[in-house]
């Protein structure tokens, strides 16, 4: 199934892959399917960012890396509660969430330099390696659009859900392309996005 007109370029792509809507006999190959939809649609320099499951990492990245994208960051994030340390090369805690941050292989990172961590202001911390974030999912994909795109540029989220990559855009002034499978939820959702965004 198509995602998106291959015409419409986006310049970030920020999502969840929640591999239990999938089949497992032909998770690689659907994977792999949804991952040339989405180069289709980015344009050059542009960033994928997927929140996984620790296990899932693994198997995303080498889809990914198949389809012509590189690894570049990943980022650990404690939901709820206090920090927890994260050491490089090292899953140290199933509860944590994933974001796996993916560039084209022929592009550098140029956005991904650290930035300075503040207690007070964006709790936040990147680098070439683990990192982490004590903030609200919806701080973390504004975070994203901030460092990967640029006033009224358009972030996809192809699998929307209940839009909160959405509503992150609205509130970080993004444009936003949301695709939901299931029309109850699209309708749902596209009803929240547009009260918030009045």
């Amino acid at each position: 199934q198509q995602i998106i007109n291959k015409n419409t370029w986006v310049d970030s792509i920020i999502t969840t892959f929640n591999m239990d809507y999938f089949y497992e006999d032909t998770i690689e190959e659907t994977l792999e399917n949804v991952a040339c939809h989405m180069k289709a649609v980015l344009t050059s320099d542009g960033t994928i960012y997927i929140k996984v499951k620790v296990g899932q990492i693994p198997l995303i990245s080498k889809i990914f890396d198949k389809v012509g994208f590189r690894l570049v960051n990943i980022l650990t994030i404690p939901i709820i509660g206090v920090h927890i340390p994260c050491h490089p090369k090292k899953y140290i805690d199933e509860n944590l969430e994933y974001f796996l941050f993916f560039t084209h292989k022929e592009y550098p990172a140029r956005y991904m330099n650290p930035v300075e961590h503040n207690e007070n202001t964006c709790n936040c911390k990147f680098s070439a390696n683990w990192t982490w974030f004590n903030g609200t999912l919806i701080d973390v994909y504004r975070m994203m659009m901030k460092i990967s795109t640029n006033h009224s540029q358009v972030v996809l989220d192809p699998f929307m859900d209940s839009g909160d990559v959405g509503e992150a855009a609205i509130l970080q002034d993004r444009e936003f392309i949301g695709v939901e499978i299931s029309r109850a939820r699209f309708d749902d959702t596209r009803r929240r996005l547009q009260e918030l965004g009045e």
